[in-house]
């Protein structure tokens, strides 16, 4: 109750000025178990008759990928913020590595991506 005073209802953005929205509270456990993941991945080698295996493995290995980051980003918002066309996911992922920070794409939004670099580097991405 004593975090949604009236201090923190007029957040902004130290980047943009925008007004910040506050949630929470966030969950700050492991979310994912790399172990579990790549034992799934293993196994489904042996499921070679299962439809959806190229899915699956999909799946699994953007999970094992975004397993170590922790900040979500939408193409879409940060595009609109900056009065841009929406780059290629892939291509901002591969601009972010390659100036050194943790990038990947997220199972959570086709368009959405997770990376531990400040917001100042992925707008240089975009």
């Amino acid at each position: 109750e004593e975090f949604f005073n009236k201090d923190h209802m007029d957040l902004k953005c130290p980047i943009c000025g925008s007004k910040m929205i506050l949630i929470g509270p966030v969950w700050l456990g492991e979310l994912y178990d790399k172990e579990l993941t790549n034992r799934l991945i293993k196994d489904l080698e042996s499921l070679w008759w299962l439809e959806n295996k190229k899915k699956i493995e999909k799946l699994l290995n953007t999970i094992n990928e975004e397993i170590d980051i922790s900040y979500y980003y939408k193409t879409e918002y940060i595009a609109s913020i900056l009065k841009k066309n929406v780059p290629k996911i892939d291509k901002v992922i591969k601009c972010l590595k390659e100036i050194g920070y943790k990038a990947s794409r997220t199972h959570l939004d086709e368009t959405g991506f997770k990376t531990d670099a400040p917001y100042k580097e992925i707008l240089k991405c975009f």
